[in-house]
């Protein structure tokens, strides 16, 4: 970052990439600030904790690439609802997640909301379907869809070529969250899969729209 140079070939690519896209540089460097609470983290005490560590970290992570995507006219409503996306599809795995974290001491959906429905974490760590635990699961993805629902507006807020794309990584996480909420309870005991050929369809769809883009715009 200091001095434009490296020894590694994927740092060597980051450097260009900033000669050419230099607003990437502010968002590495935010990364870099954040990184440490992926590493640190356990858990939660509050939703207010849970979206302290989306600001710090999993928005900078989402923007080294969205900040590449974005229309140069979509500045505070761009990344509002950037902030919008990545806080629902972070809260998504956490939950697709909580087994396998679980696992490893881990815990992404916060205390309080434990709290307020009466579960514990001995209860998810024993895989207990009770009633609270399902009304927990129910509340997370309660709060999650609202977010993937609103987050189809960034469409229209990225360059054109972008748009398929953008489209893709929103529909991809709307399958993710559909396969959470069938599993239910079960994802004590492993994660969710979303449906391989819907993923397919999405990807097939988005990618005949890109195309149909291309041959839309005129040669030079």
């Amino acid at each position: 970052m200091e001095t434009g140079t490296a020894d590694q070939p994927v740092l060597r690519t980051l450097a260009h990439t900033i000669t050419r896209h230099p607003q990437l540089r502010e968002h590495v460097e935010h990364y870099l600030d954040g990184a440490p609470l992926e590493v640190e983290w356990e858990g939660f005490s509050t939703e207010s904790d849970f979206q302290r560590y989306v600001d710090a970290y999993s928005l900078p992570a989402f923007m080294l690439i969205a900040c590449l995507l974005a229309s140069p006219s979509s500045t505070a409503a761009y990344r509002a609802g950037c902030r919008t996306f990545i806080e629902a599809s972070q809260r998504l795995d956490f939950l697709e997640d909580i087994a396998e974290d679980l696992h490893t001491g881990r815990l992404g959906i916060p205390h309080d909301a434990l709290t307020l429905h009466g579960v514990t974490r001995n209860d998810l760590r024993q895989a207990h379907a009770t009633a609270g635990v399902r009304e927990l699961i129910h509340h997370q993805i309660a709060q999650i869809r609202p977010g993937l629902t609103t987050s189809y507006g960034l469409v229209e807020l990225v360059e054109p070529h972008s748009r398929p794309l953008t489209r893709t990584l929103v529909a991809l996480q709307g399958l993710r969250l559909r396969a959470v909420d069938n599993k239910g309870p079960a994802l004590l005991r492993g994660t969710a899969r979303p449906s391989v050929s819907a993923a397919l369809r999405v990807l097939v769809r988005e990618y005949r729209a890109s195309r149909h883009q291309r041959c839309d715009q005129p040669s030079v």
